[in-house]
């Protein structure tokens, strides 16, 4: 038995006794290479071919120097060759397909993302004039982190999102890295009026050569355009490796302006009156005496939200914490106590902000009513793995903050703003945007998967509320996180979807689980 398989191998010299295809005759063996007696072109030399399945009689004529409709022929174990590749294609085009479909059904619909490109902290949020503005850490060119600018958003619902132009771009000082925005209503810096405002963005300039840390501002009139500072780093730096993601809010006591900067492992504490000069008044070490977790801050917040005895001022700081094995973990964690205008004071021990994976960096709008949070979710130990398109990054759902008191500790209670929205269900949905209403008691269990396989299973009992989270591609264990369970009794929960995005409020709001599926 013969399998011949023809492929273009383009212009190419047979040998007396070759197989080859030709046209659609079929398989032909090269009898003669030579010139012809009876062609008008007696110096032209052709190709004699006898058909293999065809008498002795039958012959076929090729000139040498036009073979475009001969083909080689290969054997039946380099069929099964090929076959086997192409079954590999087949099935790697596939996944690709599946993978870029995937998505496509993962991008959440009232979750924000961004138009393209890589998306992560959220930076510079305030409310101004009946909206929500939100900057954020952004790289135009890529699904990959890159050189960061400032992209920017607004909105009025904190659900619906409008895409502005790119606020801020990368110069001589480095690439723009995250910070907060202030809007200066007694224009203290001059650089508006009392009657037109300006807003001081006040951001980190990395530069990737050298890794040097500055902070630097720059002020728009109209809220989407920024003119930076000519005087810029208004706060130079020299020695600091992580000296970053400046946090400036009001300060009542001194006057002026305060900021909280992550210095390292501590957290720095500065004020000013006009947002060009600053001096440095204080300092907190996160993780002190066995309060909180130790490790490199970043993205520290200071802000203060009503109890039913009075504000109480948070600071809330993501860290990254070197694990035994090497490895880097990410998390948040915020303590309650006082701000004196100099620096913070904590009263209690520090608890965690969101107990999941994927929620980090978040911080508060300024100017807003109420405390209100927003975080990047995703997890730098993962978030290349998430499948991704034209876009990479999501921000969680705004959270409106409030304090609850427990015996003798405050937890912060969050509940997602405009929950409405979302359509509730008795049972998960394996996609889509959807949300439960769950009352329970000590034990507690639910379960459900993604239409590509994604699970997640949510177990409460007397101690603990635990996700546990499986990959249809990961081979390792799965993911499990857990938090301790704080209501003594019966408790509610809510449990919101969108895409590949699961939001758990669980104990009354007090504990917090952000957790991606794919």
């Amino acid at each position: 038995m013969h399998i011949f398989l023809a492929f273009n191998g383009g212009m190419t010299m047979y040998q007396i006794g070759q197989c080859i295809v030709y046209r659609n005759v079929g398989v032909c063996r090269v009898e003669a290479i030579g010139k012809l007696g009876f062609t008008s072109d007696k110096d032209k030399e052709y190709y004699t071919l006898q058909p293999h399945n065809a008498n002795g009689n039958a012959k076929i004529y090729v000139p040498v120097d036009k073979d475009t409709f001969m083909r080689n022929v290969i054997t039946k174990d380099e069929v099964y060759e090929y076959l086997n590749e192409l079954q590999f294609l087949f099935s790697y085009f596939i996944m690709v397909k599946k993978q870029l479909r995937r998505g496509i059904l993962m991008r959440a619909q009232l979750h924000f993302t961004p138009l393209k490109g890589w998306m992560n902290d959220p930076n510079g949020m305030v409310y101004i004039n009946g909206e929500y503005h939100l900057f954020y850490q952004h790289y135009p060119d890529d699904i990959v982190w890159g050189p960061m600018h400032w992209g920017h958003a607004v909105s009025t619902d904190l659900l619906h999102w409008e895409h502005k132009e790119i606020a801020l771009y990368p110069d001589e000082l480095g690439y723009i890295f995250s910070g907060s925005c202030v809007l200066d209503v007694d224009n203290v810096s001059g650089f508006g009026s009392r009657e037109n405002p300006p807003l001081i963005a006040i951001y980190t300039s990395h530069d990737p050569g050298s890794e040097r840390q500055q902070q630097s501002i720059a002020y728009s009139l109209d809220y989407e355009h920024f003119t930076k500072y000519e005087g810029n780093p208004v706060i130079p730096n020299t020695k600091e490796k992580d000296f970053r993601d400046p946090k400036v809010f009001a300060d009542a006591q001194r006057q002026g302006y305060a900021m909280a900067l992550a210095a390292g492992k501590q957290i720095l504490f500065y004020h000013t009156l006009d947002f060009k000069s600053w001096e440095l008044t204080g300092s907190f070490e996160p993780g002190k005496d066995n309060n909180g977790v130790a490790g490199i801050c970043e993205c520290p917040d200071c802000f203060q939200v009503e109890t039913a005895q009075g504000r109480k001022w948070i600071l809330s700081i993501s860290m990254v914490v070197l694990k035994e094995s090497g490895e880097e973990d990410h998390v948040m964690q915020y303590y309650v106590g006082e701000f004196d205008g100099r620096t913070f004071q904590a009263e209690q021990k520090a608890h965690i902000l969101d107990y999941g994976t994927d929620n980090y960096a978040a911080v508060t709008f300024q100017n807003a009513k109420d405390a209100i949070l927003l975080g990047w979710a995703d997890s730098w130990d993962y978030v290349y793995k998430v499948p991704a398109q034209d876009y990479r990054g999501t921000m969680t759902l705004a959270r409106k903050l409030t304090l609850q008191q427990i015996e003798n500790q405050y937890y912060l209670c969050q509940k997602p703003v405009g929950i409405e929205a979302f359509p509730v269900v008795d049972i998960p949905k394996p996609d889509g945007i959807w949300r439960m209403h769950i009352c329970y008691d000590r034990a507690y269990q639910l379960s459900w998967q993604t239409q590509d396989g994604a699970g997640i299973e949510l177990l409460i009992n007397d101690t603990s509320v635990i996700t546990k989270r499986t990959h249809p591609q990961e081979t390792e264990a799965a993911l499990v996180c857990s938090a301790p369970r704080l209501i003594a009794g019966e408790a509610q929960m809510d449990i919101v979807a969108d895409g590949n995005l699961i939001e758990i409020y669980a104990e009354n709001g007090l504990v917090s689980m952000t957790v991606k599926l794919w």
